[in-house]
């Protein structure tokens, strides 16, 4: 993969789907050049650990823009990376020893959601886009343990614990993140997908079996426009 004006390539998208979608057009509108492709990401959540006189508590709320652009190259589609801007992040957990309580805000939690956009790819007449929101291990304060944060993920994005995928713990809603090619050729189309998450694991501890629980609703906005240079 090579870079162009200084831009990540993420991946190269066969042309197949999308040339087979133009055909079918009957319009005969031929496809643009680029499009722009901005994701949002929005999710608030809650999280715990608790065994014995030991008990955390966190929430958190984020918003991640990432923008992109899908170019023609010759028979392929490069999708370049532009930008990716964590326009919110609220968190804050509570930490109790026996009588002792700990409160950290979110400038004490020392790490960030990241989002990370690993492909869009065409599949039959659609598009699919793989995306997974890194997170980083809680509790923040001193524990007994501690577990990974699971945040938002797009359906096989193979994010989760080991036999514990990410994708068979939605409650509600669908992660599946896809766009027919057909209205993308009508475009500018604009597409929401919400899902309600959830998973619950009992963990050995130094003294006693802990109990991890994490949970969080998920919206995703995906807009598709053609480009204008």
């Amino acid at each position: 993969m090579r870079s162009v004006s200084g831009r990540r390539i993420l991946r190269i998208i066969p042309c197949l789907a999308l040339c087979a979608a133009a055909a079918a057009n009957p319009h005969g509108r031929s496809l643009p050049a680029k499009w722009d492709i901005q994701i949002i990401v929005e999710a608030e959540g809650r999280y715990s650990l608790e065994g014995g006189d030991e008990r955390h508590e966190g929430s958190f709320a984020l918003r991640s823009h990432w923008l992109g652009l899908m170019e023609r190259d010759d028979e392929d589609f490069l999708l370049l990376h532009k930008e990716c801007t964590l326009e919110k992040w609220d968190a804050e957990e509570r930490a109790l020893r026996g009588e002792a309580l700990e409160v950290l805000k979110t400038s004490d939690f020392g790490a960030r959601p990241e989002l990370r956009i690993n492909y869009v790819m065409g599949h039959g007449q659609a598009l699919l886009v793989d995306f997974a929101v890194q997170g980083f291990v809680v509790p923040r304060a001193p524990a007994d343990e501690v577990f990974p944060l699971l945040l938002p993920a797009s359906a096989g994005s193979g994010m989760g614990a080991p036999g514990r995928p990410y994708d068979l713990n939605i409650r509600k809603g669908s992660n599946r993140i896809e766009l027919p090619l057909s209205a993308i050729l009508k475009g500018p189309e604009v597409r929401k997908y919400a899902w309600t998450w959830s998973d619950r694991d009992w963990m050995p501890g130094p003294a006693r079996n802990l109990l991890a629980t994490q949970s969080h609703q998920a919206v995703v906005t995906v807009s598709i426009t053609p480009h204008e240079e």
